[in-house]
């Protein structure tokens, strides 16, 4: 399972039961913020299953295949569609705001 490689003390089967819910891993997650402590299911490994749903996702909508570098963590040689993908317009009011930008105004 990922994340046990840090926990090596960890009763895996006990846990994955314990957290197999999502309310549970809210409160995982919330009482690591708090103790500062590495939560059951650890941040990278959801970054990298969303990276992989959205590169699935390319394939059929653009047509092609999709080559992944997950060492720079980026495309190799994508179609403009595929780039087009990567990237929208956010609603107002949300937005990334450089240090220097006044948010909201």
């Amino acid at each position: 399972m990922i994340g046990y490689e840090n926990n090596p003390g960890v009763d895996e089967e006990k846990e994955f039961r314990k957290f197999s819910n999502y309310a549970a891993h809210q409160r995982n997650f919330a009482d690591c913020v708090r103790s500062r402590k590495e939560p059951i299911s650890p941040f990278e490994s959801a970054v990298g299953g969303d990276t992989m749903v959205q590169l699935a996702d390319m394939c059929p909508r653009t047509k092609a295949l999709v080559e992944w570098d997950p060492r720079k963590e980026q495309l190799v040689n994508p179609t403009p569609a595929m780039t087009a993908m990567l990237d929208r317009d956010m609603r107002e009011p949300y937005g990334v705001y450089a240090d220097s930008e006044e948010q909201g105004g």
